[in-house]
Formats: C-alpha cells, structure tokens, sequence
C-alpha cells in the first residue's frame, strides 16, 4: 500500500497526472428548524433590479444534507415592494436545478429562505439571466474569488455561510 501512495504521490510531483482547479461553492449552515421559511435565509442583492413582466431563468448546482424544497423569492425591498413566490427541489447529491419566474414588480433582491432546514446546503455555479438572453445577472455565481459583497442576511435570521473548496482530484 505505501509503494502505491508513493508512486501517485511521485506522479502527481512529477506532472504525470493532470490535477483539477479546486472547486469553490458557498456552503450555508443552520442549526435548528424554525417556524417559518424566512426565519433562515441568505440573499444576493443584485446590481440593477429585474423588470415586472419579463421572464427569468435561475439555474445552479446544489446539494443538501436532506432532500429539500428551497423557497426562492426575488422580492423588491423598496417600501411597498412586492415579492414573487417560487421555489425548486435540491437532492443529497449535487444537481442542476431551473426556477423559471416572471416577476410581478421591479425585484431588486433574490432570498433563498430554508427555514425548516437543520443542515447544510450548497450553492455552485449560480446564474440568473433573462429568457432567451445568456447575460449572467449574478457576479462570480461560481464563487471563484471572495464572497461578493452582494451576498448578505437580515442579521437577526443569520445562518453561517461561507466559501468552501474541495479537494483537487486527478482529472482522466
């Protein structure tokens, strides 16, 4: 077993196998199930808010510690702001997930509310453009540098979130 870990070892030195980028993802964790859905949420705030009326095409890699319905709500934060109810299913194991919306007003603000969540999801690759459009309306949704500060929370339903990365493995 030692000569087999020191031969991999010597061609992963050597460049005899290709390794990987380390894949980056935003990893949220709750400690206890609320009431409420909203009583656990992050949110991403975006730069120039959604139009009333167009439709939106959210997709992205997630996993959850459980199988889980994610309650998704773009939402416009300004006083008298309306919010468009949706969601998507996440699996144990990492999976593409859509939510196509319309939106009923100007929504400036995406909210991921998981409530009845005690557990850990992840987020990769996140990507929000309009029908038919291939214009990313989420900076770094594959979470490649720092956090962007866009990403927050209402402060006092404050589950832990950070970046995370796994481990490089041999590509072929």
């Amino acid at each position: 077993m030692k000569k087999i870990l020191l031969l991999l070892t010597a061609l992963f030195v050597m460049g005899g196998v290709e390794m990987s980028a380390e894949n980056r993802y935003l990893e949220i964790t709750t400690n206890a199930v609320k009431e409420n859905p909203w009583e656990w949420a992050v949110w991403y705030q975006l730069d120039t808010p959604l139009e009333a009326g167009k439709t939106y095409v959210l997709t992205m890699d997630a996993k959850c510690s459980e199988a889980y319905q994610m309650s998704f709500w773009p939402t416009n934060t300004e006083e008298g702001g309306q919010t468009t109810y949706t969601g998507y299913s996440i699996g144990t194991e990492w999976t593409a997930c859509t939510c196509e919306f319309t939106p009923n007003d100007a929504l400036n603000r995406l909210s991921w509310n998981f409530g009845s969540l005690n557990g850990t999801l992840r987020f990769d690759n996140i990507k929000l453009v309009e029908k038919g459009k291939t214009e990313n309306l989420i900076n770094d949704g594959a979470f490649d540098g720092a956090l962007p500060s866009n990403w927050g929370n209402d402060g006092w339903n404050s589950p832990q979130y950070s970046i995370k990365e796994t481990e490089s493995v041999p590509v072929g």
